[in-house]
């Protein structure tokens, strides 16, 4: 892959990657497991011809994973799984140009990033099929996050994207469904975390730690004449990302929709981001260094749509190899 800018610089990239998948599955009793592993090969080039600048990497990795599932009744089912996933910088993350956003703002790229891998235990257990408990942990590695870097002789921040060096998250979830009544169905996930950052080098120092909760509440009302009513509210205490620490955020959505002609045919208008609330506000947690950011996205709005099934189509049986070969390609991501 090349690419050239007439006033910029000139860089040429190579990757490729080469991948094997092997899986185990096993039922015995009332227990299944699931054990099986990925090996992958990655190669990359990266040339800079006006500073001479060369970077080659050539690594193998393993990504082992493994589930286990107790089906200890129909009511009753235990879960416990492990995985190993890795997460690539993407390829205008590595490119090695300046992008000025204004004359003290600069945009770098980053050809020295490293993958991000993360190990992943979950621990679940499930009530009646309507209760959901969950305990994960993850281990993190070198997550990439775009990071603002000061320059105080030139007055200027440098936003570059930088490898964050260790990065754990505990979190504690629920999600549970109610039918409270024949016409209103309630559902919600609360979740708890506890996240630590720590990273130091040259370019940052970060240590910090912080509790935070996600709530989420989903009402369904069913009224005569075929109409629903769908009201979601969202929830996010302060939490910590990379190198920020970002304010509290809510939002409320909601939509209203009709069926017709045997519900064939539904009519429904949908309002997102009602209040307007979903706004980012984040402060650098790099020591030594005070910079904030506002974020406002095109969040806040309403939508009408008309949807026509042409037939009731035809019910495709799951065949059990395409849904494991499905599940093996998601891990690449």
């Amino acid at each position: 892959m090349c690419i050239r800018y007439r006033k910029s610089n000139d860089y040429r990239y190579k990757e490729w990657i080469l991948g094997g998948y092997a899986q185990y599955k096993k039922t015995i009793k009332k227990i299944d497991f699931i054990l099986g592993s990925r090996v992958e090969s990655n190669f990359s080039e990266g040339i800079n011809s006006k500073n001479s600048y060369t970077l080659s990497h050539n690594k193998t990795n393993f990504f082992p994973f493994f589930s286990i599932s107790y089906n200890h009744s129909q009511t009753n089912n235990f879960n416990v799984s492990y995985s190993k996933r890795i997460t690539r910088p993407t390829f205008n993350n590595l490119m090695p140009f300046n992008y000025y956003v204004d004359p003290n703002t600069i945009l770098v790229g980053n050809p020295n990033l490293k993958p991000s891998i993360s190990h992943q235990f979950e621990l679940q257990y499930i009530l009646k099929q309507n209760y959901v408990f969950a305990i994960d942990y993850s281990i993190n590695k070198n997550e990439i996050f775009q990071t603002p870097l000061q320059n105080n002789e030139i007055l200027s921040t440098i936003l570059t994207p930088l490898n964050i060096k260790n990065g754990n998250s505990l979190s504690f979830s629920n999600n549970s469904t109610f039918d409270l009544f024949k016409w209103w169905n309630l559902n919600f996930n609360i979740v708890m975390f506890y996240d630590t950052i720590k990273s130091s080098d040259d370019f940052l120092s970060i240590n910090s730690y912080n509790w935070s909760n996600q709530f989420t509440t989903t009402n369904l009302f069913t009224f005569p004449n075929n109409f629903n009513l769908e009201i979601v509210n969202e929830y996010i205490s302060p939490f910590i990302q990379g190198p920020y620490k970002t304010n509290y955020l809510f939002s409320l959505n909601s939509s209203i929709s009709k069926t017709f002609l045997s519900k064939r045919l539904k009519a429904s208008i949908t309002a997102n981001d009602i209040l307007g609330t979903y706004k980012l506000k984040s402060t650098s947690i790099i020591l030594d260094q005070y910079s904030f950011i506002f974020q406002k996205f095109d969040t806040k709005w309403i939508r009408f749509s008309i949807t026509y099934k042409l037939t009731k189509g035809i019910k495709k049986q799951i065949i059990e190899a395409d849904s494991i070969n499905e599940e093996i390609k998601s891990r690449t991501k």
